[in-house]
């Protein structure tokens, strides 16, 4: 993973980017949806609009909406959140 720069926007609180902006200069974008958020399904709406391929990560527990499936074939379930790397891999390498 070390191949590739991640940008995690709650990283920096106290400054809070133009994320309509930024996406588009993005090659991708990868949500964790686990837990349902209106700031994240805004910036999953813009990278759609935008047509940036779109990774789409949950854990087990959670029951992504049909819909997603419209806006990405990479819709990921995962166990433990150590196994994320290792499922997004094949998918980083086949998009970028």
């Amino acid at each position: 993973m070390s191949d590739y720069d991640f940008i995690f926007l709650l990283d920096t609180p106290n400054y809070l980017p133009n994320t309509k902006e930024l996406i588009k200069t993005y090659s991708l974008v990868i949500a964790e949806m686990s837990y349902p958020s209106t700031g994240a399904g805004i910036e999953i709406g813009w990278a759609d609009a935008f047509n940036i391929p779109i990774i789409l990560i949950h854990n087990e527990l959670f029951n992504p909406p049909p819909y997603l499936k419209t806006m990405s074939p990479f819709i990921l379930k995962y166990n433990k959140a150590n196994d994320i790397p290792i499922l997004i891999a094949p998918i980083l390498e086949e998009l970028l």
